[in-house]
């Protein structure tokens, strides 16, 4: 098996264009030795490892709330409102036949570059999503992520401002900070005014609640 594959195969990677730009950085090593050929044939029961953790906070957070909600499910078009350095992009780009981002700080803007050219099924909008043209975005979408750093009321209102671009039946991620929040309650109950049904809240042992729901 190729190496760019077996890395994907075994979860070490998201995607082969990931694990190809790994390799050909020399961040990936066989039995010690750094490989720089993606296209290197490799056998399981190699110790294989990956230098350095090159994928953001945001990806693992994704990861876990897929693990426990599914919400996402392949061939999905998703909306990630708040994409920061591009975790819940690169994550759902592996599932998903599209990922769509909106970002608003221009820090951001080297790394989801980057992301975009690494997963050609991911186009970053850079916005503020309290009032960008929703026009423009490619819609209609399966789910909608919002991880926004914002109050958490606030973000339930931004949330709402884009569930006219979510399909009947689509699911929405609330991300909530809880040390802002207080009791989920009121939040649980405005998302629920917004039209959506909250179907599942996982409460994770960090300072945040992820909240999912169904249009």
């Amino acid at each position: 098996m190729r190496l760019d594959e077996y890395l994907v195969r075994e979860g070490l990677v998201s995607s082969r264009s990931r694990a190809k730009h790994l390799i050909e950085r020399g961040l990936v090593k066989v039995d010690g030795k750094a490989i720089t050929k993606p296209s290197q044939r490799i056998e399981y029961g190699r110790a294989v490892t990956v230098e350095g953790e090159d994928r953001p906070e945001g990806y693992f957070k994704l990861k876990r709330i897929q693990d426990e909600s599914g919400i996402l499910r392949e061939g999905d078009a998703v909306l990630d409102i708040g994409s920061s350095a591009g975790g819940f992009l690169m994550y759902a780009a592996g599932i998903a036949s599209r990922a769509t981002g909106i970002e608003f700080s221009e820090e951001f803007k080297k790394p989801l570059r980057a992301v975009e050219k690494e997963y050609p099924n991911v186009k970053v909008f850079f916005g503020d999503a309290f009032t960008m043209d929703i026009a423009k975005l490619d819609g209609p979408y399966d789910v909608i992520l919002n991880d926004m750093t914002v109050e958490p009321m606030s973000s339930v209102d931004v949330l709402a401002r884009y569930l006219q671009l979510l399909k009947k039946n689509g699911r929405a991620l609330q991300v909530i900070k809880l040390g802002q929040a207080g009791s989920l309650d009121p939040i649980v109950k405005k998302l629920e005014d917004t039209g959506l049904k909250v179907i599942k809240i996982i409460k994770p042992e960090k300072m945040e609640a992820y909240i999912i729901a169904e249009k």
